[in-house]
């Protein structure tokens, strides 16, 4: 971890998709446990208990609901914040779109930025542009999603 601000990558760690099931997220854990613990390192104690001490940590905060829950939360807000954003807009200053059933943001490429009907969550949402690097914060309140 080289920025102290940002939470380390338990998911990254485990090799581990963000949306894994806890299933895939044992299975992952148990097979880098074995991987990684001293005992299978070989004499020569080149960091694999560090290795297995990461390993350790990851799955104690994601194997636990409200720990995982928690990590992500703040791994999201700090995601946020590290990000640069090109604008900040409200869910009311994007076009509806009917055939891409998305919100809609041209962008200074001449592509766009795409938020599908179903990402909608309350919140500060990150959209980056479909054909460049930009991206923009889409401010969605809850009013946002029951009104539709």
């Amino acid at each position: 971890m080289t920025d102290p601000q940002q939470p380390e990558d338990l998911y990254g760690i485990l090799g581990a998709r963000l949306d894994a099931d806890y299933a895939e997220l044992k299975a992952r854990y148990q097979s880098l446990a074995r991987a990684t613990h001293p005992d299978k390192q070989g004499g020569g104690g080149g960091g694999g208990g560090e290795q297995f001490q990461r390993v350790q940590r990851a799955w104690r905060v994601l194997s636990d609901p409200a720990a995982r829950a928690a990590y992500d939360r703040s791994a999201t807000a700090a995601r946020l914040s590290s990000v640069a954003v090109e604008d900040e807009l409200q869910l009311s200053e994007l076009d509806w779109r009917e055939d891409l059933d998305a919100y809609w943001r041209d962008c200074r490429c001449g592509d766009g930025f795409v938020l599908p009907r179903e990402q909608l969550t309350p919140g500060a949402l990150l959209v980056q542009c479909d054909s460049c690097s930009l991206t923009i914060r889409v401010l969605v309140s809850p009013d946002d999603i029951t009104g539709q």
